[in-house]
């Protein structure tokens, strides 16, 4: 057993975080967190969108109804919401980490982009974890979002550990094995 209960996963889309905190999950017993997954459910209802729209491949491709890719919908909604209040989206999953650490349950979020997440996590114990990929980062227009950009810029040097995703998914699942017996 390592002594990582709380791992927060940092890193540009497509970098693989959600395939590192499967991993994680599948193997070694965490629950998964997100940062975003309040305001993913949120866009669910207010514009019928799909799982796979909003946690999967689907997320990049536009929705014709929309005129949109779901990505750029929860990235504006909710940047607009943080810039009404900052804490917004931190609130809850301080609350959701809080509890499942107090249950004894081991935790990874998924999602870790802006500085302020970052503290965030530091602040509530996490192990913070870079997930880099070569050629990584969101398609077109929507890499020039503010939460794109800061994840492309936190230095590495601030985080516990640093994942390379440079090869198979057998590759990465060893590094993820050698990161978590750190």
């Amino acid at each position: 057993m390592s002594k990582h209960t709380f791992i927060c996963l940092a890193g540009i889309s497509g970098a693989g975080k959600d395939t590192v905190g499967g991993m994680l999950i599948r193997h070694h017993g965490f629950e998964r967190v997100a940062i975003a997954d309040p305001m993913k459910h949120l866009m669910m209802s207010l514009f019928q969108l799909t799982q796979e729209q909003l946690w999967g491949d689907g997320r990049n491709i536009v929705d014709p109804r929309l005129g949109r890719a779901p990505r750029e919908l929860y990235q504006r909604f909710g940047q607009t919401c943080v810039d009404l209040d900052p804490e917004v989206w931190l609130r809850p999953f301080r609350q959701r980490v809080d509890a499942l650490l107090a249950a004894g349950t081991r935790v990874v979020c998924t999602d870790l982009r802006t500085s302020a997440e970052f503290r965030a996590a530091r602040a509530l114990g996490a192990a913070l974890w870079l997930v880099t990929r070569p050629g990584a980062g969101a398609p077109g227009a929507l890499a020039d979002h503010a939460t794109e950009r800061e994840a492309t810029s936190i230095d590495p040097a601030l985080f516990d550990t640093v994942i390379l995703n440079d090869g198979g998914l057998d590759a990465l699942q060893s590094r993820v094995l050698q990161s978590i017996r750190r």
